[in-house]
């Protein structure tokens, strides 16, 4: 599949993303990431925060309108109708029952193997819905059981480039680097040897693809890790944006939404 390419090419960041980083005053953060049903409460912080979500699902809404991004430079502040949209667009992403939170948490406690194991799942799904001319929004996962929820991320993929036979290039509109067109998440498909920490933490998440699933059942249920089958399995590396690890990714919630003509600032 060399040189093979999603529909959606003319979509360059540039000119259809935001002109602004993402860097928000802090307001009251609790609402853009609702943690209470998980136990979980956010700090008082200082300083700026992300909306990568809301931006990234903005940014499909106004393409797929067929409307111009608004034109302007300057942050959104609190309590601005721009900013009010992307907090609400935010939310979207992370659903109305937090299933998205959940899973941010669930793949943080794993290791890089098994999230490795499940990515490239989710990239057979993400470039499918590519080469039907759609946008995915991609939830990374960047830090491990110790790190915060908010520490991880989310971009728009718009497309992709094979530049060798098991490793391609997503096209991702980049929050955090707004105007790169050359912003793109590289995947590796490999595979890997399960261990029994990785099968636990498939398992636990009923993650198994069916085949395998059937494969061990047949096996005793305590196997030496040599007897453990190899996987498919995907690694990923981000150029643009901040300098952190992509442990995995999986599809964020998107549907589209009408931008309201008020929404500029």
């Amino acid at each position: 599949r060399l040189n093979v390419m999603s529909n959606l090419t003319v979509f360059p960041p540039s000119q259809h993303g935001f002109r602004f980083v993402n860097r928000f005053a802090v307001d009251d953060m609790a609402t853009v990431l609702p943690l209470d049903s998980f136990g979980l409460s956010v700090p008082p912080l200082s300083g700026s925060y992300g909306l990568c979500g809301g931006m990234s699902a903005a940014v499909a809404d106004y393409y797929s309108a067929g409307q111009p991004i608004p034109v302007v430079t300057d942050i959104p502040q609190p309590g601005q109708p721009l900013y009010r949209y992307l907090v609400r667009r935010q939310r979207h992403t992370l659903g109305k029952r937090g299933r998205p939170i959940a899973r941010f948490l669930a793949w943080m406690g794993l290791s890089d193997v098994a999230l490795q194991v499940l990515t490239v799942k989710e990239l057979n799904a993400v470039l499918a819905k590519l080469d039907q001319g759609e946008f995915a929004i991609l939830g990374l996962v960047h830090v491990g059981p110790e790190g915060k929820p908010w520490e991880n991320h989310q971009v728009l993929a718009y497309g992709y480039d094979y530049i060798a036979p098991n490793r391609l290039r997503l096209k991702v509109y980049e929050p955090n680097a707004p105007l790169a067109d050359d912003a793109y998440i590289e995947v590796t498909r490999t595979r890997v040897k399960l261990t029994q920490e990785t099968l636990a933490g498939l398992r636990s998440l009923s993650a198994l693809p069916s085949l395998l699933q059937s494969r061990l059942l047949k096996l005793p249920a305590a196997l030496p890790n040599f007897l453990l089958p190899s996987v498919a399995a995907a690694t990923c590396h981000k150029h643009r944006g901040n300098a952190v690890p992509v442990r995995g990714f999986f599809q964020m919630p998107y549907q589209p939404l009408q931008p309201d003509t008020q929404t500029v600032t």
